[in-house]
């Protein structure tokens, strides 16, 4: 006897809720007659196309994770950039003794005091910032030279310091870039000297934790797709992991294992979305199948032998045709056999 798999799960629940009833009411009513238990069909058309095995991971849209700023200047601060708020190049970050540290950018932080003759990274950060500002004369190299200092004094004249051409961490800080303020860490009245602020990119990511076997299909530059809270999608792309240990952590294999922060850069409707966090979902394609038959797998009937089939059905009536199973993602199934074309009506649950 061949049967529908899906009728089979179907008939199972409706015979043992039917059970728990009857025995309730076997003392007070007659036992009525059972009748057989049907699923309504329709007809669904075979279809080709590609068909792409997909992996979901949960998510989160957000800024990335936030990042420490610490002061290291001598004095007190007076003020902090407001939580939420963006601080961009030439920014106020904090105040100390009421002038103002501003915000210059840079992957280096300012870890001495800069003056005429100097070269190295945080040099070049310096000249880079000031050209930026305005300063056309100074030089695109790593030297402080007398340019820069010319640049230095002039800019220092204008928020109020001693324009001597020197400058250091109790004017300036280099972040990254323009930065949101996601954390106040200090507070008004502290010693300028120690954490102050935590910020993120003004850039909107997605996030996911994976256990570090997982993170092998997250490769940077790879292609996902992110499914937002409306239930539109977005396209973006995998531009960094980054390594992370928690002892809590229940994303890694085992306890204490290292898991990896995946961040993906989204485009289109995820950019423009408001707002704090977001969770979302993320799809990493996996195996694909190009051209493929396929048909909802609720269409396929199981015969008495464990073989599958699936019911074509024309005007001649519903024949059964044994057919090969591939692969199954997006809820369809690939499949092939004799008299299975592309537009072939097959039955399915309604």
């Amino acid at each position: 006897m061949r049967r529908r798999t899906i009728c089979m799960a179907g008939a199972a629940a409706v015979l043992v809720l039917g059970g728990a009833c009857v025995g309730a009411m076997a003392l007070t009513v007659p036992q009525p007659a059972v009748a057989e238990s049907r699923i309504a069909t329709s007809t669904v058309a075979v279809t080709r196309g590609d068909l792409v095995d997909s992996t979901l991971y949960p998510g989160v849209l957000g800024y990335g994770s936030p990042e420490p700023l610490e002061a290291s200047a001598s004095g007190v601060v007076t003020s902090i950039a407001a939580f939420g708020s963006v601080v961009r190049l030439g920014g106020t970050l904090y105040t100390v003794d009421e002038r103002p540290v501003v915000a210059f950018h840079g992957a280096l932080p300012v870890y001495r005091t800069m003056s005429w003759g100097m070269k190295g990274g945080d040099v070049r950060q310096l000249n880079s910032s000031l050209r930026a500002l305005g300063h056309a004369t100074v030089p695109d190299s790593d030297e402080f030279t007398s340019e820069t200092a010319r640049a230095v004094s002039a800019w220092q004249k204008e928020h109020g310091h001693v324009a001597d051409g020197i400058i250091g961490a109790e004017q300036i800080a280099f972040v990254p870039g323009d930065v949101r303020i996601a954390a106040v860490t200090a507070h008004v009245g502290s010693s300028a000297s120690g954490p102050i602020v935590d910020y993120t990119s003004t850039r909107r990511v997605v996030t996911s934790t994976v256990s570090t076997r997982q993170a092998s299909a997250f490769a940077v530059g790879a292609k996902v797709e992110i499914g937002l809270p409306d239930g539109s999608t977005a396209k973006a792309t995998v531009v960094g992991q980054t390594s992370q240990v928690d002892a809590d952590s229940s994303v890694g294999d085992a306890p204490g294992d290292s898991t990896v922060e995946v961040t993906m850069a989204p485009t289109g409707p995820a950019t423009k979305i408001a707002g704090g966090e977001r969770s979302v979902d993320v799809r990493v394609p996996g195996v694909t199948r190009k051209h493929v038959l396929s048909v909802p797998v609720a269409a396929l009937v199981v015969d008495e032998k464990g073989a599958y089939e699936v019911e074509t059905k024309s005007p001649k009536g519903t024949v059964r045709v044994h057919v090969e199973l591939g692969l199954f993602a997006q809820g369809r199934v690939e499949i092939s056999g004799n008299g299975i074309t592309e537009g072939t009506k097959v039955v399915a649950p309604a």
